[in-house]
């Protein structure tokens, strides 16, 4: 469900999850949270980080294959492009849930060491 700005919500069938973003810098242990995160992905520029999001998935629900890429230049006012993620799983009995790159065929025998951190399964490593 997505509330609106105007009070009204609507139903996403794309993303079906619950989830609720977490100010920046809100408390020190969030503040801590975001320095590890920038450290884990390179030393990057706290402030270039988007805010966390807390996200709950229940048994059903998904977020279908999307692009993290804006091409609306509104969307571009928020940090701009996307370069990297970073997910935590507070729940280890757990499936699913990485990036797939759907449409970037690799050859499993060539570039192996992908395997450890890609979705290696047999629609991808043609």
């Amino acid at each position: 469900m997505v509330f609106e700005e105007n009070g009204t919500h609507s139903i996403n069938e794309y993303r079906t999850s619950s989830s609720a973003e977490i100010k920046r810098h809100q408390t020190p242990i969030v503040k801590c949270i975001e320095q590890r995160f920038a450290q884990f992905q390179g030393d990057v520029d706290i402030e270039c980080l988007e805010q966390l999001q807390v996200v709950k998935y229940k048994v059903d629900q998904q977020y279908k294959p999307h692009y993290d890429w804006f091409v609306e230049p509104k969307l571009m006012t928020n940090g701009g492009q996307r370069v990297t993620t970073f997910f935590t799983y507070l729940q280890a009995n757990c499936s699913m849930g990485e990036t797939e790159f759907l449409a970037i065929p690799f050859n499993k025998s060539l570039h192996e060491q992908f395997c450890d951190i890609l979705v290696c399964d047999e629609k991808s490593t043609e």
